[in-house]
């Protein structure tokens, strides 16, 4: 989704020489209501020293980080690895067969997970391992849970370790689940995703407005 498709006037201003030279973005407060979140920012043309005031109407919010750095960069997205736990099926990774070759795989991993990841996730979101486990004793394991989570993120993961001579197995494939407040259910939307510098938002609707 380019933001052009929802406003114009915006996606016109971040394009110019101006902005790119002197502009910016600045997050400048937030009003709930439920889950739904009026988000207010203050955008810096770059043109004699003009500054506009923003609101995105942003509805069914999922999941949210909000800060108020100054950035030049505004982005809604469909596809992003933050969207995976909303969007992508969830399972659990198992592996037996220990490798040879541990301190190898555990590079093999570290840069996968960079790379598929691209920095928005740490390592221990979704790999097992914690204080009673470290990740190379799990990596120099016969047989254990590797990891949960995306099940794109998995599969990743599992192409490594059977680079390595590791069985891997799949299991329990299921929906990604959203709360309503009362209970969970499977989520039945199709989320975006809205990234304004380090701050982050997702949610089923948004809208621009210039106020």
């Amino acid at each position: 989704m380019e933001l052009s498709e929802l406003n114009n006037q915006l996606s016109e201003i971040f394009s110019t020489i101006e902005f790119e030279e002197d502009g910016g973005i600045h997050i400048t407060g937030t009003d709930w209501y439920s889950d739904d979140l009026k988000l207010k920012f203050a955008v810096k043309t770059g043109i004699n020293d003009q500054n506009q005031l923003w609101e995105a109407q942003i509805g069914g919010v999922r999941d949210e980080l909000i800060k108020s750095d100054w950035t030049e960069e505004l982005e809604l997205l469909d596809e992003h690895p933050l969207l995976w736990k909303h969007n992508n099926a969830q399972c659990e990774l198992y592996f037996s067969k220990p490798t040879s070759e541990p301190y190898e795989l555990l590079n093999d991993i570290l840069e996968t997970h960079k790379r598929t990841s691209k920095g928005w996730y740490e390592l221990e979101e979704f790999i097992n391992s914690s204080s009673y486990i470290s990740l190379i004793e799990l990596c120099k394991s016969s047989n254990a849970l590797f990891a949960k989570g995306p099940k794109n993120l998995l599969q990743e993961y599992s192409k490594c370790l059977e680079k390595f001579g590791m069985q891997t197995n799949m299991f329990g494939e299921r929906n990604p689940k959203r709360w309503t407040g009362k209970h969970w259910v499977d989520e039945d939307q199709l989320l975006s995703i809205l990234i304004i510098g380090k701050s982050y938002i997702i949610a089923e609707r948004f809208d621009f407005e210039r106020v």
